[in-house]
């Protein structure tokens, strides 16, 4: 890349003789002037550096008395220089500039977002069995057309929505994910067990055998609700257990302990004031700073300008401007106390807010700040009400029926 930006801006190829070469050498270091691949030769020396700074070693060849000679000009500018008055440089250009702008009426790129059992190539394939493919004119395509032939051709596909973004026709679909599931022979069991010690505040059970009423202290891996029901004769005998998928409302009554920490000092960056510019170029969105020497900062910040327009060619987005580098600085501050409890509070509101979209509802909550020299810390237990429990698989029905006769022992 770097050999590619050298070329775009141009170098030369010097010679430089006279009593003070040396001096000369050491001035463009001094004004931060690259010069590169340096060779001595019999009256003075030869090196590389760059069409713009060829320009500033005006003064410095006065100051030291030194010849500067050009032994070669290498690069873009020079190479249109040369041939910029042929006439096949011009046609040249005029079909690039032709051929760029008749490549915004084509469609170049084809996206497609949403798949999921529906394979991005079986998509592909359809659109071009459609006579929708890369290359074709833009305004040959019939967007709600399209819209409405995916959705008949597709039984998955519940909502799809097709536009037009420069050159890249953009697919977007959502697929039905509602599972059928097919009850053949003996249907798996699923248990439900508690994920947390507590105590159980109601249950709602709408298929399986509860095995817990309301009061029940629980222990996190106890079974609330069991995954198999007994079938009766007439005579309200049991003749079979058929297992089935535990379904259940519950509610467990425990506590959550959490802990909070954020540091007392923080790094804080700022602008120091110097800036620099540079043309850039900007290819799919991966900014390309057109530059010969590193940024002159250690540390620094790149903004691009707020209106920039974008060019689409072949499928690519294009764009370009002027950029500013900022030289940034990092310095230690420590926090105030009301900071501090801020942040805590805060973590502590998110924490709170992301339990209530569980459907954990609080009771009561303790909280207590600890702070030192380096960290703040804030405790928290919290009295909630949730449904702390999960689905499990169980395919060991000797076990099923040794739970259900303990159980209904217990009660």
């Amino acid at each position: 890349m770097y050999c590619i930006l050298k070329y775009i801006n141009g170098y030369l190829y010097i010679k430089v003789s006279g009593p003070a070469t040396q001096r000369f050498m050491n001035l463009c270091g001094a004004r931060k002037i690259l010069l590169w691949k340096i060779r001595k030769v019999d009256d003075g020396y030869e090196m590389y550096v760059s069409r713009k700074a060829f320009f500033q070693m005006k003064d410095i060849a006065f100051k030291t008395s030194s010849k500067v000679e050009i032994l070669k000009k290498i690069g873009l500018p020079f190479f249109v220089g040369k041939i910029q008055h042929k006439w096949y440089f011009i046609f040249l250009l005029l079909l690039i500039i032709l051929i760029g702008f008749v490549s915004q009426y084509f469609l170049w790129n084809i996206e497609i977002e949403g798949e999921q059992e529906i394979h991005e190539n079986e998509i592909m394939e359809y659109l071009s069995q459609s006579g929708i493919k890369k290359g074709i004119l833009k305004k040959t395509i019939d967007i709600s057309g399209l819209e409405q032939n995916l959705r008949n051709d597709f039984d998955s596909i519940t909502w799809v929505s097709a536009y037009l973004e420069q050159n890249t026709l953009m697919i977007v679909l959502c697929e039905n994910d509602k599972k059928l599931i097919e009850q053949k022979g003996n249907q798996e069991e699923y248990h439900i067990c508690v994920t947390k010690d507590g105590t159980v505040k109601s249950i709602i059970t709408r298929t399986g055998t509860p095995l817990v009423q309301i009061g029940d202290a629980v222990k996190k891996g106890d079974y609330l609700v069991l995954g198999s029901v007994q079938i009766l004769d007439q005579n309200e005998n049991p003749l079979y257990q058929e297992g089935v998928e535990a379904d259940a409302d519950i509610m467990i009554e425990t506590t959550i302990k959490k802990q909070f920490r954020t540091t007392r000092k923080e790094l804080k960056t700022y602008r120091s004031g110097q800036k620099k510019s540079y043309p850039y170029l900007a290819i799919n969105g991966h900014i390309y700073p057109i530059k010969i020497l590193q940024f002159p900062f250690r540390e620094y910040e790149i903004v691009l300008p707020e209106q920039k327009k974008d060019y689409s060619i072949f499928g690519s987005t294009l764009s370009g401007g002027i950029l500013y580098v900022y030289e940034v600085c990092q310095k230690e501050e420590v926090k105030t106390n009301e900071m501090v409890e801020e942040e805590l509070r805060k973590s502590l509101s998110e924490y709170v807010i992301s339990l209530k979209e569980k459907g954990i509802q609080i009771l009561s909550k303790n909280v207590k700040i600890k702070k030192n020299m380096d960290v703040a810390t804030l405790d928290v237990v919290f009295l909630v009400d949730g449904p702390f429990y999960k689905k499990v698989e169980c395919s060991d029905p000797n076990k099923d029926m040794e739970i259900l006769e303990n159980t209904s022992k217990r009660i």
